[in-house]
């Protein structure tokens, strides 16, 4: 995994950890913790912490001092002898935690648009998705070559040894009715747990959506506030359209959390052309995010 480029700092917790310090303790302690973001600790040599802090010969003797008044009282050292400030740590291990959880959702995403795209049906995508959650994010990553991936699918298929060669047919299409039943309620599973930041493809979206019950009646109670006679059928028009939209501007995948953005964004517009002329769009949008029921769904 590629080095983070970004260090996060949270305000309330640097005001706190630095009140009262001196103004050069505080650009040291900053170049420190900078250090532990890139390289995950702190040097415990003398010579080379005044390194990393770009220290000057007149200001070593000082610099002693903030190594026994900060760097002793917030770094600790770990096991390879090297120091660690606690809470950067925290921030840092929650960091590599999330940013994998996207490289994970991201890789699943372009291989299950890529089965998509090899034209496998709806029960083999079924099994594909469940086989993704059980591997790591390398395995993942393999299947982006689609000769892998045909590979992979195809033993997934035929894992499921077929009994019923002597049954005869009306029992094979029973079957084939109970399979199909297990395969929609497998679909509906995997709606329902489906992490916001999953890359899907728009048509994986649109049935993802058609589970967002609670959204969706939050969205019919914000809007009928300040707009009589909005309801549920209202909401799944403007969804149909919406998803028309965007296929018609070839969009092929989102996540559930952008496309929620985009549609609220696109709703508002919609709502003001519709019936909201004698207000702005900001308003009309301010409206409703002000309304009793939205302080319970606020939108992020």
């Amino acid at each position: 995994m590629s080095k983070d480029p970004a260090a996060l700092v949270y305000i309330a917790q640097w005001i706190s950890a630095t009140n009262g310090m001196k103004s050069e303790y505080r650009a040291w302690y900053f170049d420190l913790l900078l250090h532990q973001f890139d390289n995950g600790s702190v040097p415990t040599d003398l010579d080379e912490m005044a390194g990393i802090c770009r220290v000057r010969p007149s200001e070593f003797e000082r610099f002693n001092q903030f190594v026994n008044q900060v760097v002793n009282q917030k770094f600790n050292q770990n096991e390879n002898q090297r120091l660690e400030n606690d809470f950067a740590k925290d921030v840092i291990q929650k960091r590599k935690s999330y940013k994998k959880g996207k490289d994970r959702s991201s890789a699943m995403g372009v291989v299950v648009r890529y089965a998509i795209e090899l034209g496998f049906n709806k029960a083999d995508i079924s099994k594909l998705k469940k086989h993704l959650y059980d591997l790591d994010t390398e395995q993942i990553i393999e299947l982006k070559n689609k000769e892998k991936l045909k590979e992979v699918v195809n033993q997934l298929v035929n894992q499921k040894v077929n009994l019923l060669i002597d049954i005869d047919k009306d029992e094979d299409v029973n079957n084939n009715k109970d399979e199909e039943e297990n395969f929609e309620k497998s679909e509906k599973l995997l709606s329902i747990v489906v992490d916001p930041e999953t890359l899907l493809s728009i048509s994986d979206l649109e049935k993802q959506f058609k589970n967002e019950v609670t959204w969706k009646e939050s969205l019919c109670r914000n809007f009928s506030e300040v707009r009589k006679g909005f309801n549920m059928e209202n909401l799944e028009n403007y969804l149909e359209q919406f998803f028309k939209l965007i296929k018609g501007d070839g969009e092929e995948c989102k996540t559930v959390k952008d496309t929620k953005k985009h549609f609220n964004r696109w709703l508002k517009i919609e709502i003001q052309k519709t019936d909201g002329k004698d207000k702005t769009n900001t308003e009309v949008f301010s409206e409703a995010m002000q309304s009793e029921t939205a302080k319970q769904f606020k939108f992020k």
